[in-house]
């Protein structure tokens, strides 16, 4: 082939080399710049991640701190019943008491009664 011909083939594979060159950079800046936007993405998802993470160590302790409130409440029910009972052993023992008492009372008073007859007699 003349080397015209053969110029104008080189020229024209050199233009859609160099076509070709400007569409790969276009699309190594396409690409350079999605992975610039899932670095973002990913930095964000770690914070999240990171925040998430620190939420659910902080359930866990408000769950931790209610386990413990709950069992302190059941106990201090169980005190509570047991003061309960108490205080009805203790009214028990006082209307007893009461009642001695009274008894006491009246028998004083009836030997009282009967000691000042006996000396007026």
């Amino acid at each position: 082939p003349p080397p015209c011909k053969e110029i104008t083939v080189l020229l024209q594979e050199r233009e859609a080399l160099v076509h070709e060159l400007a569409g790969v950079k276009q699309r190594q800046a396409e690409l350079q710049s999605r992975n610039v936007e899932l670095g973002q993405a990913y930095a964000a998802l770690c914070e999240n991640i990171q925040r998430l993470s620190e939420r659910h160590e902080a359930l866990r302790d408000l769950h931790s701190r209610l386990d413990a409130a709950e069992a302190a409440r059941a106990a201090a029910d169980t005190r509570v019943a047991e003061l309960e009972k108490q205080l009805e052993d203790y009214a028990f023992q006082a209307r007893a008491a009461r009642e001695i008492r009274v008894k006491l009372e009246a028998r004083l008073k009836l030997a009282e009664e009967q000691q000042l007859l006996h000396r007026r007699r």
